[in-house]
């Protein structure tokens, strides 16, 4: 296999680990080479980090708690440049997931946001995907395993 610090996309990647510090992966490593931590206690193992679009040095990171259908945000304490957040924000629920793709018989994971494809510095384009331990259910009603995309304005107040 490739180790990940070889594939191009690998370097803006970084891993939050259990010292404190962030780090990429260390040339011909795989990512079992770092101590990953989670960010916080219910965090995801995958997720997408942003700047603060008010031009603070500050980020977000969402979250779906593993079993809600709540899709939530958590943002940094103030940065110094180059910083990278370990001190985050009590959660916020910016959209409740709902049935067919959340908690019944599906869970949702894996929330990204995309950035590339927000009309303004104010907006946020994120997906998520759901998916069920139960493949009856999946096979049975194929929109769960889609992902979903919202578009969302960031409220902030100065």
């Amino acid at each position: 296999a490739t180790p990940y610090s070889e594939v191009a996309w690998n370097q803006t990647l970084r891993f939050y680990l259990a010292d404190g510090n962030w780090a990429t992966i260390p040339t011909n490593q795989t990512v079992d080479a770092l101590d990953i931590a989670p960010l916080f206690d219910d965090a995801p193992s995958e997720t997408s980090i942003i700047r603060f679009p008010s031009g603070e040095k500050r980020f977000i990171v969402l979250n779906i708690p593993f079993a809600t259908p709540y899709l939530q945000l958590r943002w940094s304490s103030p940065l110094n440049e180059n910083e990278f957040p370990t001190n985050w924000s009590m959660p916020i629920t910016i959209y409740h997931i709902p049935e067919p793709y959340c908690c019944t018989h599906a869970f949702s994971y894996s929330p990204k946001a995309h950035q590339e494809f927000a009309n303004s510095s104010s907006e946020c384009v994120v997906t998520f995907m759901s998916n069920s331990v139960n493949d009856s259910f999946v096979n049975a009603d194929l929109r769960i395993y889609v992902p979903r995309v919202l578009r969302f304005r960031f409220g902030i107040n100065s």
